[in-house]
Formats: C-alpha cells, structure tokens, sequence
C-alpha cells in the first residue's frame, strides 16, 4: 500500500475514534458542574487546550507537536467554541426544536448555522494563504489556474497551530453542513443533499 492512502486512512480513522472524547468531555462537564458552574469548567477546558498549543508549539518532534495540535483543537472547540453557543443559546432563551414530542435538536445546535457568514468569511484568510499544504485548497487553486504566489519552504511551520485550527475549522465545517442539510425548512424533508452527505 502506497504511503500516502495509509497516511489519509489512518488519520481518518484516528479522527473517528477521538472525536466523541469532546462529547464525552462536554456531557462529563454538564453532568458533573452542573448549569451554574458548567461555563468556569468549560473555561477551564479551553484554557488546557491553550496549554497543549503552547507546548506543541515548544515541542521540536513533529508527532508530538501535531497530537498536542489535535488535542488542543478538541479542547478549545469544545471548551469555548461549543460552551458559548450553549451559553447564548440558554441567555436568549432559545427554544429546542421539538419533533413527535421528543427534542430532536439541541438549541445550541440552532444557534450554531448562523455563524456559516464568520466560517466563509474567515476560511478565505486560509484559501488564498500562498504557504497553505492543504490538498483541498491546492488542488483549486491548481485547477482554477489561481497564482497566488510561490509558497516559501515548510521549515519552521508550526505543526501544533496548524493541526489545531485545521481540528476546529473541520469540525466547524461538519456541524454547519449536517445542520443545514438536517433543516426540513431550507432544503425538504429527504432532499438529495441529505442522502449525499450520508453516502
């Protein structure tokens, strides 16, 4: 098996299986903190993420330095980013949406599509970066014939920072995008787009 494949497999499923941990951290921290002090813990979360960039930053070995990134991402996602739209959503008394008396959908998780305008508008700093090594955005500027300039070299870059914003802005993307597919009101109740994210 060539190196690359086994590269792009094994992240994925690296991924997969470590995702739930910022699930399992933000139920553990409901559960356990409860409402009024879930915000300090969640804070807290955040704050441990900052520490694994900082190291990871520090750190000269390549793995290490790019697992503290994952990690840090995880936590800062999950400690600030997904905490403040649980915070906004309980302050302006969003109501969750309710299906065959069930709630089907959180309401932290209807506030969350509305910040799609801050993603795009934040993702262009990303695409149009000269020094970018995300296959995706190469692979446009590549066939888009988009001269954006000659990157410099790759030493020095600092793996931890990258993997951690590429963990939050792809976990970002995900949620988004199953959000606005699941709402029957912008797009049907069994669209196409729906199945195809599914498959």
């Amino acid at each position: 098996m060539k190196k690359t494949p086994f590269v792009g497999i094994l992240a994925f499923f690296v991924v997969l299986f470590t995702m739930p941990i910022g699930h399992m951290v933000m139920v553990l921290i409901e559960s356990i903190f409860g409402h009024n002090y879930q915000y300090p813990a969640a804070t807290v979360l955040g704050l441990i993420g900052v520490l694994f960039l900082f190291l990871g930053v520090r750190n000269k070995d390549e793995n290490t330095s790019t697992w503290l990134g994952f990690f840090a991402g995880l936590f800062i996602w999950t400690g600030w980013i997904e905490f403040s739209f649980v915070y906004f959503a309980s302050h302006l008394e969003i109501a969750p949406f309710i299906e065959n008396g069930e709630v089907a959908t959180k309401p932290e998780y209807l506030l969350l599509p509305s910040s799609v305008g801050i993603f795009l508008a934040t993702m262009l700093y990303f695409f149009f970066n000269k020094d970018t090594r995300c296959h995706f955005f190469r692979w446009f500027h590549r066939h888009l014939k988009l001269n954006i300039g000659k990157s410099s070299s790759a030493s020095g870059r600092a793996l931890s920072t990258i993997t951690a914003m590429e963990t939050i802005y792809i976990t970002w993307f995900f949620y988004i995008v199953l959000l606005l597919v699941y709402d029957e009101t912008l797009l049907g109740k069994y669209d196409a787009l729906l199945y195809s994210v599914f498959f």
